[in-house]
């Protein structure tokens, strides 16, 4: 989504209580680097995501 003269990128998050929070942040100028961004913050997420998981289970 381009606002004005930079492009921002969101997605959803689910909260503790399972709702879905879209989180929008903001990019750059051009609409390549931002898509790049979001694929870097989506697979960063999913990484952590794994890891948080590893981590409770490993201390139960």
């Amino acid at each position: 989504m381009s606002k004005g003269s930079k492009w921002y990128y969101r997605f959803y998050i689910e909260d503790e209580n399972g709702q879905h929070i879209q989180k929008e942040f903001v990019g750059s100028k051009s609409k390549k680097e931002t898509e790049a961004m979001l694929r870097h913050t989506a697979i960063a997420s999913v990484y952590f995501y794994f890891l948080f998981e590893k981590i409770c289970f490993a201390n139960t």
